[in-house]
């Protein structure tokens, strides 16, 4: 088997449990890529738990990495995938990095993908510097970015819109991206993640916007708040695109094979964890929201490896 191409991955990093660059480097790997990882932060645990220890890495550090990987050892990367960025001073770092990799590849067909997963909150709360989101705005209105992946709290953000609720998904998916496409018209690539509907409880909407066309999938709710759900699904979408690339849409069935895979294993880790408090506890978890630290990645290497055509969902498209 052959490698399927050289991926540099730049995210966060945690001895225990899996985000970051713990959950893009293992499931891309076992996917059948070469990964290299730079690491923004390295922390004990990630900070769902109630504490953590750790430090970021300075951004002389990561510039001087990027520049031998990039620069002196002329590494040739296929996609770069990068996710939580802790300041604005190193996003720029890492802009600067893309820009040059760029120049390198301006007569190349093959030129480098970038994966962007643009981390700044969730909930309608941040979690870094508010000073980042300039430079995301920069990056998106450069047109290095091939695919970006916010939440629904990300877009906003990127898009100057706070709806305080949404009634309807195809009014809001219809204003939002066209103001992003007004924005950002070289961007041809996006995904909104974790889309909450008013009045609808029992679904969550993922929806995606490639090549002018707008489509949403409704996905039943797992009732539970997991960590590092999103780093597992920007980085099966990474892999699912390469599987669909010479689709019609490809990001359509990328999204329906990335959305099923990453279920099974967010309802694997859902039944871990219940069936282990259940015996800790006479507490009844029906009707509970649990929180989540660890995803079971381990345990679901059967999942990622037999997800072939795991096509669940069917994709509803808007009509403009």
């Amino acid at each position: 088997m052959e490698a399927k191409g050289n991926i540099l991955s730049i995210q966060s990093h945690v001895v225990h449990g899996y985000v970051g660059n713990k959950v893009s480097t293992f499931t891309l790997q076992l996917k059948g890529w070469n990964v290299d990882s730079v690491n923004t932060v390295q922390f004990s645990n990630h900070p769902a738990y109630k504490s953590f220890k750790g430090f970021r890495y300075p951004n002389h550090e990561i510039k001087d990495i990027l520049l031998q990987l990039i620069d002196e050892l002329e590494f040739r990367y296929d996609i770069v995938l990068t996710g939580y960025i802790p300041s604005p001073e190193t996003l720029s770092i890492i802009f600067e990095s893309m820009q040059y990799r760029n120049s390198l590849d301006s007569n190349d067909s093959n030129a480098l993908k970038w994966f962007l997963d643009p981390v700044m909150g969730d909930n309608g709360k941040p979690y870094v510097d508010e000073k980042i989101l300039p430079v995301y705005k920069d990056i998106l209105k450069s047109g290095l970015v091939y695919l970006i992946t916010p939440n629904q709290f990300e877009l906003q953000l990127l898009i100057d819109e706070n709806y305080s609720s949404i009634n309807n998904i195809c009014d809001y998916l219809t204003k939002s991206f066209k103001k992003f496409h007004e924005l950002y018209p070289k961007i041809d690539n996006a995904i909104i993640t974790s889309i909450q509907v008013k009045d609808d409880n029992d679904n969550i909407y993922i929806a995606g916007y490639s090549k002018e066309k707008i489509f949403y999938y409704k996905i039943p709710i797992i009732k539970a708040i997991f960590s590092g759900s999103g780093d597992l699904l920007s980085s099966i979408l990474l892999d699912s695109y390469h599987k669909y690339i010479n689709d019609d849409i490809p990001l359509v069935n990328a999204l329906n094979n990335t959305l099923s895979i990453v279920y099974k294993v967010l309802e694997l880790t859902y039944n871990y964890e219940i069936y282990t408090n259940s015996n800790k506890t006479t507490k009844n978890f029906d009707n509970e929201i649990i929180k989540v630290n660890d995803l079971r990645l381990i345990e679901s290497i059967k999942l990622l490896n037999d997800s072939e055509n795991f096509l669940f969902y069917k994709p509803m498209f808007i009509n403009q």
